[in-house]
């Protein structure tokens, strides 16, 4: 504590001693005091971020730039996957109604017991005979006029009456008899009504032999309660020769009705299935991609169903070989209530989410592509009670897969030709470089192709122009522009995406021009052929949520140049006065600007001080020249070149500099004509620099009262 009041002691009776001496008739003392204004260091540093920045083994620079001037998200732009509908109204004229089978057995016993119980002599003889010669042989004798009783079914279980729209009878008549039969005569009526619906007649049927009928039962009237009979057969017997005797032998008649479309129908209807669909859709895809599975990151199934039937209806739909996270099907189940009247349907409308669900698109048989397939299933659920229904009533589906938006495809990714451009990528490697020009010794440019699709293709480049201003020079490389790139696809399994090299250098192209024009666009125009040899037949191609196409720019510039007003700009703070009351304290006096220059180049400088709302204070240099360092044998610099200037200021003009809030300093670096003994083209190593520093020289009026 003592020597800090011993110090300020000594200063308070310099500074009086000091101020007595320079003591003026306006009360006031008159001092010089040397102060530091502002300070630069230009470098390389300047023109690039450090980032930009490599260092050799020999400390010579490499400027290096990366940067993706193009990305094309082929998820997004490539598969475009439609919305998928169907509106279809299943009417009772196409419900699936089931199968009803029936038969008719008759064995050769039997028609003996007919011909006994007919009475008549020959007749009883006849059937006598052949019971007695049953395991044996026999002649036997033509005959004719042989009949069958008539048989009743009943299907009224699941119709009393229907009208057909269409429908089928099919089956075989099969002689299971040692003889031919012949003129065979049979009909299917209806019992109440007595409709005849079938009347046909067989011209014959071999012994061990059978038929196979089709009858169409379009327009019929067909009851639930129907009556077959066999009117007529003839035999012309074993035309003499011995036959086996085998009274289990049996003429058998095996039918089936189904394809039912009606226009009416009167039934307690069962609960039983009427409908079971399974319909393969099949979209277009643009480009003709051709997919076998996609996983949705979103999208919806929307069903609307309206029913004017009425009966309960429970409908099942499922989209086969769609399942989610978790392996659980897309089954959706809807109970439709009963129709409240023959003119009012019942309705159900629900969306529901396939966020995350995986489906297959190759069709119920597994062999085909971009094919949704669906099951419908309606079920009638009983009241039992006996209603007619007619075909104006109805059971309206719609459903469609809307906005599908998937995290994953594979298949064929179609044929297609993608253009890109031309199009302007701004480019701003030399954005701080104001103007002037620059020789490059070399430029080393690889354009990279990161592929990140499973689809192999072709890129062709047809321009890649730099620009600046309105100067241009166009990429010249015969063995690169317009020639087609390969670009292999990407792998799946684990992902990871290809790597397509361009290389470009001084040997190979005019790259080093390109750079000289220091652009600050890039336009460039593009074609990437995908699938360019078609269809393999694999269907391996994959495109997923991350899959994208970049063009990487990768670009190493040594730093061996020929510099002609190559021109930097750096800002400084620039502040002559700390406070209010030491601005109106300085009357003038001087500015000194010292240079320590470390770059082989020749430096031109202005120096401009601005006010704090960018207005134009002071031109403190102008075209100042600041000298080169110098080279050794190596050439490279030992020791840098130091200037000294005093730049005076009045009074008057330090009034205008009290305003100075920044400093703009511009150098314009040029090349020497008595350096080229080193190399036209000179390299910058990490250690150079240009430093620059303002010092105040000012003379201050301090006012003072004892």
């Amino acid at each position: 504590m003592k020597h800090k009041i011993a110090y300020l002691f000594i200063l308070l009776i310099v500074v009086i001693i000091s101020a007595n001496s320079c003591r003026n008739k306006e009360s006031g003392w008159n001092t010089n005091l040397l102060a530091p204004i502002a300070t630069a260091e230009l470098s390389i540093a300047n023109l690039v971020s450090d980032s930009m920045l490599t260092t050799n083994s020999d400390n010579s620079l490499n400027l290096v730039y990366k940067n993706t001037i193009y990305g094309f998200d082929f998820s997004k732009s490539l598969i475009d996957i439609p919305d998928t509908g169907i509106s279809k109204a299943f009417r009772l004229d196409s419900l699936k109604l089931p199968q009803q089978d029936f038969n008719v057995r008759f064995s050769l016993g039997q028609l003996c017991r007919q011909l006994i119980a007919s009475g008549s002599a020959g007749s009883v003889f006849l059937g006598n005979t052949i019971i007695s010669r049953n395991g044996g042989f026999m002649v036997y004798p033509a005959l004719t006029g042989l009949t069958v009783p008539a048989t009743n079914y009943d299907a009224s279980l699941y119709f009393r009456e229907i009208d057909l729209i269409s429908g089928f009878m099919d089956g075989w008549i099969k002689n299971g008899f040692p003889v031919t039969i012949k003129n065979v005569h049979f009909q299917v009526r209806n019992q109440i009504g007595g409709e005849v619906v079938i009347d046909d007649i067989i011209d014959s049927i071999a012994a061990r032999d059978s038929v196979f009928r089709v009858y169409n039962l379009s327009g019929q009237h067909v009851e639930g309660q129907f009556t077959f009979q066999l009117i007529n057969f003839d035999t012309p017997g074993s035309y003499g020769v011995n036959a086996p005797v085998d009274t289990s032998d049996q003429f058998e008649l095996d039918f089936r009705i189904f394809g039912f479309r009606a226009s009416s129908a009167t039934a307690v209807f069962p609960s039983i299935d009427v409908l079971a669909s399974t319909e393969d859709v099949t979209q277009e895809i643009q480009g003709g991609a051709k997919l076998t599975y996609i996983e949705a990151e979103e999208g919806t199934l929307h069903i609307y169903i309206a029913s004017s039937v009425q009966e309960g209806l429970t409908l099942t739909y499922t989209l086969e070989g769609a399942y989610d996270k978790m392996g659980r099907p897309l089954r959706v189940s809807s109970f439709v209530p009963p129709a409240p009247s023959t003119t009012t349907p019942s309705r159900i409308d629900r969306v529901f989410d396939l966020s995350g669900y995986s489906i297959d698109l190759t069709g119920k048989d597994h062999n085909t592509f971009n094919t949704y397939t669906q099951t419908i299933n309606a079920r009638v659920d009983s009241s039992g009670i006996e209603r007619t229904i007619t075909s104006s009533d109805s059971l309206t589906i719609s459903y469609s897969l809307e906005n599908i938006k998937p995290r994953l495809i594979k298949g064929y990714a179609g044929r297609d030709t993608l253009t890109i451009g031309p199009e302007t990528s701004n480019f701003d490697f030399f954005k701080n470089i104001l103007g002037g020009t620059i020789g490059l010794d070399d430029v080393k440019l690889s354009m990279s192709l990161e592929n990140g699709i499973g689809v192999e293709g072709d890129l062709v480049i047809e321009q890649f122009t730099a620009k600046r201003n309105t100067s241009s020079v166009a990429l010249a490389a015969p063995s690169v522009m317009n020639t087609r790139i390969r670009v292999n696809k990407a792998n799946e399994f684990p992902f990871r995406t290809t790597q397509t090299n361009i290389a470009l250098n001084k040997s190979n192209s005019n790259i080093t021009r390109l750079f000289e024009l220091l652009p600050d666009r890039l336009e460039y125009a593009m074609k990437v052929y995908v699938n360019p040899n078609g269809n393999d037949g694999t269907y391996q191609d994959f495109v997923n949520a991350n899959s994208k196409l970049n063009v990487n720019l990768n670009m190493e510039l040594p730093l061996s140049l020929v510099a002609n007003n190559l021109t930097l700009k750096d800002t400084l703070d620039f502040n002559i006065g700390n406070s209010l009351a030491d601005l109106e304290s300085i009357k003038g006096g001087a500015i000194n600007l010292i240079a320590d220059n470390g770059y082989p180049l020749e430096a031109n400088l202005d120096i401009i001080v601005y006010d704090e709302y960018g207005g134009v204070v002071d031109t403190l240099l102008k075209n100042y020249t600041i000298s080169a360092a110098g080279l050794n044998s190596s050439c490279r610099v030992d020791a840098s070149k130091k200037s000294y200037d005093k730049i005076v200021v009045s009074e008057s003009r330090m009034d205008n500099l009290k305003r100075a809030y920044k400093a703009v300093v511009i150098a314009k670096f040029s090349t020497k004509s008595n350096q080229t003994a080193c190399n036209s083209y000179l390299k910058i190593y990490s250690d150079y620099k240009l430093k620059l520093s303002l010092t105040a020289d000012f003379r201050y009026n301090i006012n003072a009262k004892f």
